[in-house]
């Protein structure tokens, strides 16, 4: 068997250093990330790890080679062998114990089992994209070494073998950035911009004129997009707000959209949304929210109907779409959109609402963000003072970590309190929650001012803890204790860490609610915390009970 093991070894050419420091990172990959695996993302991570630190293995192996002969050790085979004999058993440990993790994560996020052949699917699946990764690294050494040669009749030999090295580099960054990436971005675009044209099952048209994309409307039906026709078209009717608020003074909420087809510029499309609160008179709701979408224009129902329903439905609510691509995809492509999207529009309601006279009667003004629609709050004020001196209300939920707004605030948390649920000036003016602390008591009996900010965050969400910066330093939020959903023996790893939470970020979207990127049953208490209604215990429980059937 070991002889079988490292004549496989020697007929792939296998740098010694190199598997080793792969198997290490290999262990590595099975410890537990934010979130459930499955074996095809578990195998992609550990075939990306392995290949990892595969090149650092033979990187240190080259360097070692520089030094004088007397100062370098020659290992022999022998010791070679046992130590590769050593190394895949423990590989087979921690495969196994792998799984334990995974079903222990399982648990922790309310999702289901993984089957018994799971660790034979990531291994094979680990395997074959490391062998594949090593050979394009080979591929492009070779590669260095060709121009090196070309190179070394012009330049001095250490220049033309350097610099032959950076030239494929430069080559196989430009085929993988310029070229591939490109284009999968490029045909992911256009295939979400034809179902951009699509309408879902049971959406039609509104007729009433408190509607974009009505037949009084100055925005287009049709160049809502899917999301924003859906988004128009479903809000809850009147007779069911008044049935919640046992009153008979109800009122049709209005929604107000522009999709990326609505008009040729980001400005020409902000001025009909602007022209659209006019013409609905907006001014006279008692609440104004203004809804930044996520990545692909959807606005989260469960946020807008709790504010719904809290003002008997006497709001308006508006949204502006400014990607086709799912939030995730929108992140990798273009942050910048989102904010810049969020400032321009924020800045135009802000400026219609202050001009608005009375100013008794002015309508309450309100953000929401969630996901990528986050980066719109991040565009549009400077601090948590700014949003309190303009808003009389902000809920943020799952901001990425890109959002720089957010890092301020976190990186400015109270003294002792942790990254996952941080405590900002005493609570006075922004709070956190989970989803299972409730926002009134973090910190506890500390009083919070009006005009409230909000922020909700899982300790489980990758979107949340995602950075380049994971592959390289270790984060607070793994320095301190972990969050409730998270298991204690999470740890960081260089390079390893930085993949499993990236290959989290895909499936954030589809944990269970209350895990990862689902904050669908936590928005309607975090709304009754910001806006303080006259809510029994009960009707809260009630409104909770209606959001959660959406």
């Amino acid at each position: 068997m070991r002889h079988m093991l490292t004549g496989f070894a020697h007929w792939l050419r296998l740098d010694f250093s190199g598997v080793c420091g792969g198997l290490i990172f290999f262990w590595a990959s099975c410890t537990p990330s934010l979130l459930p695996r499955g074996y095809v993302v578990q195998g992609i991570a550990s075939g990306l790890s392995v290949a990892t630190g595969y090149g650092l293995g033979v990187l240190a192996s080259r360097l070692y080679h520089e030094l004088p002969a007397k100062r370098r050790w020659v290992m022999p085979h022998d010791v070679k062998r046992v130590i590769i004999v050593v190394f895949l058993v423990t590989s087979v440990v921690f495969v196994f114990a792998g799984l334990h993790w995974q079903q222990a994560v399982r648990q922790a996020t309310d999702a289901a089992a993984v089957s018994g052949d799971y660790p034979i699917r990531i291994v094979l699946i680990a395997s074959i994209l490391a062998l594949l990764l090593i050979a394009a690294g080979r591929g492009t050494r070779r590669l260095g070494r060709y121009f090196g040669r070309k190179l070394r009749g012009r330049l001095p030999p250490t220049v033309a073998l350097y610099g032959g090295g950076i030239l494929a580099a430069v080559v196989l960054l430009f085929l993988i950035n310029g070229v591939i990436i490109k284009g999968v971005f490029g045909f992911i675009n256009y295939s979400f911009g034809l179902a951009n044209k699509g309408t879902p099952d049971g959406i039609h048209q509104p007729q009433a004129s408190i509607y974009s994309g009505s037949p009084d409307s100055k925005i287009d039906w049709n160049t809502l997009g899917e999301k924003g026709r859906e988004f128009v078209a479903s809000a809850p009717p009147k007779t069911a707000i008044e049935a919640f608020s046992g009153q008979g003074n109800g009122t049709q909420p209005s929604r107000l959209y522009a999709g990326l087809e609505s008009a040729d510029t980001l400005q020409a499309r902000v001025n009909l949304l602007v022209a659209e609160l006019n013409r609905t008179h907006a001014e006279t709701r008692q609440a104004v929210v203004i809804a930044i979408p996520t990545g692909s224009g959807g606005i989260n129902a469960k946020a807008v109907q709790s504010v719904e329903y809290i003002y008997n439905g006497n709001t308006t609510t508006l949204g502006i779409q400014y990607s086709y691509l799912p939030s995730w995809l929108s992140f990798l492509a273009d942050q910048e959109t989102a904010r810049e999207n969020g400032r321009v529009l924020t800045e135009a309601v802000y400026d219609w609402w202050s001009h608005l006279q009375p100013t008794a009667n002015r309508p309450k003004l309100l953000m929401y963000g969630e996901s990528l629609g986050t980066l719109g709050a991040d565009g549009a004020f400077s601090g948590v003072a700014d949003m309190h001196s303009r808003m009389s209300g902000v809920l943020l939920a799952g901001p990425p970590n890109a959002n720089q707004l957010w890092s301020n605030i976190v990186a400015d948390r109270d003294t002792g309190t942790p990254a996952v649920l941080p405590t900002y000036q005493h609570g006075e003016v922004a709070r956190f929650t989970d989803g299972k602390t409730t926002l009134a008591n973090n910190p506890p009996e500390r009083p919070w001012a009006d005009n409230r900010v909000a922020i909700i965050q899982h300790a489980s969400d990758p979107v949340v803890w995602a950075s380049t910066s994971l592959f390289i330093h270790k984060p607070d939020w793994l320095r301190e204790p972990r969050g409730y959903d998270v298991l204690p023996n999470m740890n960081w790893y260089p390079f390893v860490t930085g993949w499993q939470v990236a290959l989290d970020l895909p499936f954030a979207f589809s944990a269970t609610p209350g895990h990862g990127h689902r904050y669908d049953n936590s928005v309607t208490n975090a709304w009754i915390a910001i806006l303080q209604p006259n809510l029994s215990p009960s009707k809260a429980t009630q409104l909770q009970h209606i959001i959660d059937t959406l």
